[in-house]
């Protein structure tokens, strides 16, 4: 059995960013408190249910919104929560998100000492009308000495998160963007598609060797991952669910001992088979043969032979060693 990941969401921000999909609250710092308690009650209800005593945690991911609004004793607290009521792996991948417009070198720091080992930058860009235009609290500048001031703080693993394909953004700009990146050497950059309603379904992140994501990779390899907060998202690979999108409803569920969940799916073997596979080509190396053969107890071409046959015909698909991958005319 993989080990599982945690997903914590922090919903507080300074402002919110037109372009953000994901649940956020702007200002309302003073609930910041109240959400850590009723964080550390739904950590000792889910501790309690038999699948997350069973499971082992090799990865904790504090998203949001903004996390970096917290100081490094609230996010303390937080893991010490966690470490009192789950097991975890002996080597462990701790990752916040952080605006570079509200932190600082020595906040970097204090995190770094609470158990944070990777720190993730919302840059977006380098150019300052496409921050403007992405509502952004930071400039080019305060990027780039927040990149610096993380590796002072002792970051052996940061990653930058930029944007593409902005209204008016052009090639050179974007070019330009990723060349001031590449030049703050960071271990890991996602590099996301601004979309206007559509889902884009290709791979978004770049590492390099040995600096992969092992949060992210949970998501694309089928292992099971708990979401505490409100708004998060779980899987114990049979079951989704997911909490309300809502701070006052999550309070207050969890203020009367109720798990603040909002819906759940449970998905059937030809679903989870399917979605086995379509995450596995998400990732450079493709779908695990082997493992889809353990974990479904029948062979990835029997079960999908058609598609196979047509994909390969169409050059689409190709087979290398004992994994399936998209045929990507991608530099090593």
């Amino acid at each position: 059995m993989a080990d599982a990941g945690l997903y914590i969401h922090i919903p507080f921000c300074e402002k919110r960013c037109l372009y953000c999909d994901f649940y956020t609250i702007a200002g309302s710092r003073n609930r910041i408190p109240d959400y850590i308690a009723a964080l550390q009650r739904e950590i000792a209800l889910r501790a309690a249910e038999k699948f997350w005593q069973r499971q082992k945690f090799a990865t904790i991911f504090f998203g949001g919104g903004t996390p970096s609004l917290l100081s490094s004793q609230q996010i303390a607290t937080i893991l010490d929560c966690c470490f009192a009521h789950f097991k975890f792996n002996e080597v462990l991948e701790v990752t916040l998100e952080a605006n570079p417009g509200t932190i600082d070198g020595k906040q970097m720091a204090n995190y770094r000492a609470v158990g944070i080992n990777r720190l993730s930058l919302g840059v977006q860009s380098f150019e300052a009308n496409e921050l403007k235009l992405l509502d952004r609290v930071h400039s080019p500048q305060q990027a780039r000495l927040a990149a610096q001031h993380a590796r002072y703080a002792g970051f052996e693993n940061l990653n930058l998160d930029f944007m593409f394909a902005l209204p008016s953004q052009t090639r050179r700009r974007w070019q330009r963007t990723l060349q001031r990146a590449v030049a703050l050497n960071p271990d890991h950059i996602s590099a996301y598609n601004l979309t206007h309603g559509y889902r884009h379904y290709e791979i978004s992140n770049f590492a390099k060797p040995g600096y992969e994501a092992q949060h992210n990779i949970k998501y694309w390899d089928g292992s099971a991952y708990l979401g505490l907060g409100a708004s998060a998202h779980s899987f114990d690979g049979k079951r989704r669910f997911w909490n309300v999108a809502n701070l006052r409803k999550y309070l207050d569920r969890l203020a009367e001992n109720q798990l603040p969940e909002d819906g759940s799916e449970e998905l059937t073997r030809q679903q989870r088979m399917f979605e086995f596979a379509f995450l596995g080509l998400r990732q450079r190396r493709g779908i695990p043969l082997a493992e889809f053969a353990r974990k479904f107890k029948q062979p990835f071409e029997q079960v999908f032979n058609g598609e196979i046959v047509k994909m390969e015909a169409q050059g689409l698909l190709v087979r290398e060693a004992d994994y399936f991958s998209e045929r990507r005319n991608l530099p090593t």
